[in-house]
């Protein structure tokens, strides 16, 4: 049996060894999760940047290092230590030792040339990985470069896309001008023949009359008798015809005197009007002023909005929605546009088919900013709800602020507000369910659903969209109606956020392709004027608002935003002063340089504000 101090030293030892190969393993471990990540970058799986990835693998190979350097250390301090004794006497014992000393040492320096080895190529693959970087560094500012260039290069066609549009607007205008100058030729040569004309005319008139004259001597004689006796006869009609003219004169200065009256009356009628109007707009002016004496519109972190204190020590106020109610149904709702009291005549709504370059701002007159006001102007469509849910709550959730229209559940009064055309779905393999396929008997094949966006407080719920239809293209009041009912099965709602999406069915291919044309329009447009007027927007302020003001036809309004809030990364709670009436809720109101809400409501101060999204 061996001695057993030598057992112990053996078995020592051999525990080290066993201590390097875990500690070995895990530093293996630890390479291979680097190199992975590593490579995971390099594929663009990994969303850390090049400065986080580069510390990150810096930082672990110096640990790695460390380790490793830790464990070389600490097993060459572990071979110094001297041998245990044993007995003088036992050369055999010793000369046993002496070779096991000597195996040991040597495994000890081949563990240490492993652990060279590993460290080395550890260097190694660092040394490649940094190449690497420099590569997809070089990589990036070449790509940093071409996109440079492509802006360069779209800046470019832009200015020339607009020097040759402004070359075409002045031959156009010089074409005019030379078709002008030929007409008023045209037209005065053919006044000067019409002038010669009638010289020539008034010329064989006077001749006429010298020789009727003439003739009327020599006659004088023979016709005295028949002449006077005419004459008398004349002079009984001329009487007669004097009475009759004295009697129509009473009776015209009668009348006369009634048109004066009424007259007088309308313009009396016409002065009230102006006297409200002129008191509208002094309560407006005030209270804009109180309005700018405020620092914010907003002062409620919960909902973002202002008007009504939800609980006692919360300044937060909603609201008034802006649809319009009409008792009268559809019918009435050109008298509530005739006897607006509060935009007497609407001289600031723009009907959409009269828009123009030039109601732009002067230094904002943009050909893509008015194809956008175009765009979006497509895509709205007029909202007629005839069902107000008996579902509707009493209160805003977690206040004690009564919720918009609770105290109208149940009524079939028509209300009238806005929605805009999101997305346009084709659905094969199933029939069209719209009105006009279900009425035929023979329902087409497949159809289009067209989802549309709009206020929850216009359409709040399944019930609500069962009574909902929305008209398409409602551009001029002669516009062909073009009406889709709601479908009550999928409407989505956002209490909270003030929205909600429903769908409507159509097979009506002509209606999609306009939609759709529009849809794309729309898309292009708006990220390029983002991207073009993000750092301007806070200096024009310009917004716009696409609506039907009282249900009637549709009309743009402009503006500028006073204040914003933003409530998240996403959603930016504005207060806008433009032109609003009823029938304006569920709007589309675009910021420039921003992104397209929805118009929520109306403050007390005359300000408008937008939906939550």
């Amino acid at each position: 049996m061996r001695p057993y101090l030598e057992l112990v030293e053996i078995g020592l030892k051999l525990h080290s060894l066993e201590e390097i190969k875990e500690l070995l393993s895990h530093v293996l471990e630890d390479v291979d999760l680097v190199k992975k990540k590593g490579e995971l970058w390099i594929e663009e799986k990994e969303t850390s940047t090049f400065v986080e990835m580069k510390q990150f693998i810096t930082e672990k190979t110096s640990e790695i290092l460390k380790r490793c350097t830790s464990v070389t250390s600490e097993q060459t301090k572990e071979l110094d230590v001297p041998a245990l004794s044993v007995e003088k006497g036992d050369k055999d014992d010793a000369s046993s030792k002496t070779v096991t000393e000597i195996s040991t040492l040597s495994s000890k320096d081949t563990v240490y040339l492993q652990l060279t080895e590993k460290v080395n190529e550890i260097d190694s693959n660092f040394s490649l990985q940094s190449e690497k970087f420099k590569k997809l560094q070089q990589k990036l500012k070449d790509q940093q470069t071409i996109i440079k260039r492509q802006e360069d290069t779209i800046q470019k066609l832009f200015n020339d896309f607009e020097k040759e549009n402004n070359s075409k607007i002045s031959e156009t205008h010089n074409t005019f001008n030379e078709r002008f100058q030929e007409i008023r030729v045209e037209f005065m040569t053919e006044l000067q023949a019409a002038s010669s004309f009638i010289s020539q005319q008034q010329t064989q008139w006077e001749t006429f009359c010298l020789e009727l004259k003439k003739k009327q001597e020599k006659d004088k004689e023979h016709k005295e008798l028949d002449v006077s006796t005419k004459f008398e006869e004349l002079f009984e009609k001329q009487k007669e015809l004097s009475k009759k003219l004295e009697n129509s004169l009473k009776i015209q200065e009668s009348q006369a005197k009634d048109f004066e009256d009424r007259n007088n009356s309308t313009k009396e009628i016409v002065k009230m009007k102006d006297d409200q109007g002129k008191l509208f707009f002094k309560i407006r002016n005030v209270q804009m002023e109180i309005t700018r004496g405020r620092e914010k519109e907003f002062f409620c972190e919960k909902t973002c909005q202002s008007d009504v204190k939800c609980i006692k020590n919360c300044l937060h106020i909603i609201g008034q929605h802006d649809q319009q109610i009409s008792e009268g149904g559809q019918d009435y709702l050109h008298g509530y546009l005739d006897e607006c009291l509060r935009h007497p005549g609407h001289l600031d709504f723009i009907p959409v088919d009269t828009l123009g370059l030039e109601h732009l701002p002067e230094d904002i007159r943009d050909k893509d900013l008015y194809d956008l006001i175009k765009a979006v102007a497509d895509l709205t469509v007029r909202v007629n709800v005839t069902m107000t849910s008996p579902l509707r709550p009493m209160f805003w959730s977690d206040t004690k602020t009564p919720y918009s229209l609770y105290n109208m559940r149940g009524s079939q009064e028509l209300r009238t507000g806005n929605g805009m055309v999101q997305n346009v779905v084709k659905i094969l393999a199933e029939t069209c369910p719209c009105q006009k396929c279900q009425l035929s008997g023979d329902p087409k094949p497949n159809y289009w659903s067209v989802g549309v966006g709009t206020v929850v407080s216009l359409v709040y719920d399944n019930i609500e969209a069962s009574h909902t239809t929305c008209r398409f293209f409602y551009d001029t009041e002669y516009s062909s109606e073009i009406v889709l009912k709601v479908e009550d099965k999928n409407v989505y709602k956002s209490v909270e956020n003030d929205l909600s999406f429903f769908y409507c069915s159509t097979c009506d291919e002509t209606l999609v392709d306009k939609l759709e044309k529009s849809l794309k329009q729309l898309s292009r447009l708006q990220e390029w004027l983002d991207l073009k007027y993000r750092k301007t927007r806070d200096g024009h302020k310009l917004m716009f608002l696409v609506s039907h003001p009282h249900g009637c036809s549709k009309r743009v309004c402009l503006g500028q935003w006073k204040d914003k809030y933003t409530k998240s990364v996403f959603i930016t709670k504005y207060t806008y002063l433009t032109s609003i009436c009823p029938g304006c809720s569920g709007a589309p109101v675009y910021f420039l340089g921003d992104r397209r809400y929805y118009h929520s409501g109306s403050l007390n101060s005359g300000l408008g504000y937008n939906t939550n999204g």
